[in-house]
């Protein structure tokens, strides 16, 4: 399973980046992605937040 971790780089009140990183969880030892565990959805769910409106616009 994947997510995106979508940021902002700012010197005070001035944008300079938008960005979206895509991150997958792998296994190591099958070398193989994996689905997240309960664990760390709920985790993660914790720090989720709306993405304002903006020229940024998510991968379909």
């Amino acid at each position: 399973m994947s997510f995106d971790l979508t940021y902002e780089i700012r010197d005070t009140n001035r944008l300079h980046v938008e960005a979206t990183t895509t991150i997958v969880a792998y296994n190591l030892d099958t070398s193989r992605t994996r689905r997240l565990s309960d664990l760390e959805r709920d985790f993660l769910a914790r720090y989720t937040v709306p993405w304002p409106q903006g020229p940024l616009r998510r991968r379909q």
